[in-house]
């Protein structure tokens, strides 16, 4: 065999191994994070997942910045439906309350937002602001 050839079996190997350690770190990833059994009581995280591995039943505080939007924050529950709330306008600029309902019925306010009608058709912005008068930022009774 020629140098060339020596040279292109040592270069296949290389990738080869290359490719073979990429496919073992992505098989070694966590797939779905959401797929858990933590519980949480509003204040506290637990994992009563197995009895006989006891490093995994304690219970740890939740920093007080934490925030798993997909899962409720009383109780765990999953997420249900959001809503943007119109609350009221100022100067071409209709600022909404946000909210996310979980499938427990819990409706947690998450924060403001703001959204530029000026840039909207006039019908549309009628109803926005007839619906800002409506709700006055608070989310619908029939929720």
């Amino acid at each position: 065999m020629d140098k060339l050839t020596k040279l292109l079996i040592v270069v296949c190997l290389v990738l080869f191994g290359a490719v073979s350690f990429m496919a073992g770190i992505m098989l070694n990833v966590e797939v779905d994070s959401q797929n858990n059994s933590f519980s949480y009581d509003g204040n506290t995280m637990k994992n009563p997942a197995s009895s006989s591995n006891r490093s995994m039943d304690r219970v740890m505080p939740m920093p007080e910045n934490w925030v798993d939007k997909s899962r409720c924050p009383y109780c765990g529950a999953p997420f249900s439906c959001s809503y943007d709330v119109p609350w009221y306008e100022k100067d071409g600029i209709m600022y909404e309350k946000e909210y996310r309902e979980y499938e427990c019925g819990h409706i947690i306010f998450m924060g403001t937002d703001y959204v530029r009608i000026y840039l909207w058709s006039e019908e549309d912005q009628q109803k926005i602001r007839e619906d800002a008068r409506r709700y006055r930022g608070r989310p619908p009774e029939t929720i």
